[in-house]
């Protein structure tokens, strides 16, 4: 019943709208807190449904600690199921809230076996990353594009583009893939500081346009 519940529960919020969410928020603070699984990995799932019907004021207050406690769970399922979707839930958030979510992003990097720390990304863009965990590595990936929307310049330059290149690197092909179509936004990221926008240009023309293997002329494209 419980499982259920989890599972219908953006259903009954949007049927009786964001006025009616305080009749609702003391079972779904229950159901967040029940110590299975199933029913987390549902709620995490979904939870950024739930953002966009309630919107800032009761994401904030009321959803943002049921998060923080999905991402800090010890199921890489639950874990995973809240980072797919985290993009859209941090549209919602004002973008000084936002900031927090960072280290999460970074915390999941770490747990990544082989994954370099964000101090050193930019040296060690050209390392090979392992095979394992590539599928979390992809579901990174696949989000960067998302992320450099989401957060300031400062914070794209500094954290999210050694991601992108080491991305780039990884002896994984799909990470690459999946990681190349972020340059669109890391580019339009850019266009009032034209310095870094043409340093990112050249080293991704250099690397990739110019590289001696197919894979990287293949990023390229």
């Amino acid at each position: 019943m419980c499982y259920h519940a989890s599972f219908n529960f953006p259903a009954f919020v949007l049927v009786f709208g964001e006025e009616d969410w305080p009749k609702f928020q003391t079972l779904y603070h229950k159901l967040s807190k029940m110590q299975d699984s199933k029913i987390k990995k549902t709620l995490a799932s979904s939870i950024h449904e739930l953002a966009k019907i309630l919107g800032p004021k009761y994401t904030e207050h009321d959803l943002l600690p049921v998060l923080e406690r999905f991402l800090n769970d010890k199921e890489t399922a639950v874990k995973s199921a809240a980072f797919k979707n985290l993009h859209i839930f941090l549209k919602e958030v004002s973008p000084d809230k936002r900031q927090v979510f960072i280290k999460y992003i970074f915390q999941l990097m770490s747990d990544i076996r082989g994954a370099p720390s964000p101090d050193y990304m930019f040296q060690l863009t050209g390392q090979k990353a392992v095979k394992s965990d590539w599928r979390l590595k992809v579901l990174l990936a696949q989000n960067l594009g998302n992320y450099a929307s989401l957060f300031d310049a400062k914070t794209v330059y500094s954290d999210f583009l050694p991601m992108f290149f080491m991305f780039l690197a990884d002896n994984v092909v799909r990470v690459g893939q999946e990681a190349a179509p972020a340059l669109v936004e890391f580019i339009q990221k850019f266009n009032d500081d034209e310095i870094k926008q043409a340093g990112i240009v050249r080293v991704v023309r250099n690397r990739y346009f110019k590289s001696k293997t197919y894979k990287k002329r293949q990023f390229f494209v």
